[in-house]
């Protein structure tokens, strides 16, 4: 997985801008917002999670793109969802977050997944 930090759909790499008053909100307490941001109700991670793996490939990883992956709570709820259903490819994720504290509280609760590159780079995206 890579976590980069936005889109512009005319290259097909990820940049974004962020307001300032949204970015330096997040700054503030991050921890306060992990701790108050409801969690996503199971039923709808599993909608997503076979919608997903209904359209992946046979053998190949089921890639997922993620914009506005925050502090990861909805990705974690999802991979938990895909690795026992995303096949033998196994799940590629992209996460795209652009605002930097949310990105290293991403990076800190994702650590474990498989192939995660919190790196906060940009991300190229290929259709398909």
């Amino acid at each position: 997985m890579r976590l980069g930090s936005g889109l512009s759909a005319a290259s097909g790499r990820l940049a974004a801008q962020v307001h300032e008053v949204a970015a330096k909100g997040f700054e503030v307490n991050i921890d306060a917002y992990e701790r108050a941001r409801p969690s996503y109700p199971e039923g709808a991670v599993r909608a997503v999670a076979a919608g997903l793996c209904a359209r992946g490939g046979q053998g190949a990883p089921l890639k997922v793109l993620e914009i506005g992956a925050g502090t990861g709570k909805f990705t974690r709820r999802l991979l938990g969802e895909l690795a026992g259903r995303a096949g033998p490819g196994g799940v590629s994720l992209t996460a795209v977050e652009p605002a930097a504290a949310m990105r290293a509280a991403f990076a800190a609760a994702v650590v474990d997944a498989p192939g995660v590159v919190p790196d906060g780079a940009e991300v190229s995206v290929e259709a398909g």
